[in-house]
């Protein structure tokens, strides 16, 4: 089945009608403080090894390198979500000393002990100043830059999908694994548009 994708720049300036609070991304916090992007901890049971290296300058830099690995599988793709990279900084509001509202639609099934989800941005169906993104700035320094990285990539692809009629963020969840796991430098064991077919994933063509 092929599914018509429309140019992603004109999907992205439509205008999102209804509540003001749409959807975001997750993280996972444990009682050791470790936060970890849901993700990331999703992916390990795909198969899918996130396991580049860790950049001290900042989330950007693993981003850009994360993309220029995946455009090797997919350079339409890739071109389209290095756009919206080049666009989103300037669309976040980072706030301090704030318990974001949950979104109910990760549809995850299972946490480590000890741990629970908390959501950490929030992608508003209206922009307000100019900002589409909330995130959570206390729960975004405790993590490292490979997953402020991947909270980014959660958001571009997640913003993605939804244009495309996906209703909760379980398969944009899958792509971002599958994308880093790819950006890591690691192979895959199955086609890139077999693994896509298999889950079902709006964009293979």
């Amino acid at each position: 089945m092929k599914i018509l994708m429309f140019t992603y720049a004109l999907m992205i300036s439509l205008a999102h009608g209804g509540n003001e609070v749409g959807n975001g991304g997750d993280v996972i916090v444990c009682k050791d403080n470790k936060v970890m992007l849901l993700d990331y901890h999703e992916a390990k049971d795909y198969g899918f090894d996130i396991n580049f290296k860790k950049d001290d300058v900042g989330y950007r830099p693993v981003l850009l390198n994360i993309i220029s690995e995946f455009k090797k599988i997919d350079s339409k793709l890739a071109d389209q979500y290095l756009k919206r990279l080049n666009e989103i900084d300037i669309e976040i509001n980072f706030k301090e000393s704030v318990d974001l509202v949950d979104i109910p639609d990760s549809y995850h099934v299972s946490l480590p002990k000890n741990c629970k989800l908390k959501q950490i941005a929030i992608r508003l169906k209206e922009k307000r100043n100019g900002k589409q993104f909330v995130i959570d700035k206390d729960l975004w320094r405790k993590l490292d830059v490979r997953h402020q990285a991947g909270l980014i990539l959660h958001e571009i692809i997640y913003e993605h999908f939804l244009f495309l009629g996906e209703k909760n963020s379980k398969k944009a969840r899958y792509m971002n694994g599958l994308i880093s796991h790819i950006g890591s430098g690691n192979k895959l064991k199955v086609s890139y548009k077999e693994l896509l077919r298999d889950r079902e994933i709006p964009i293979y063509r």
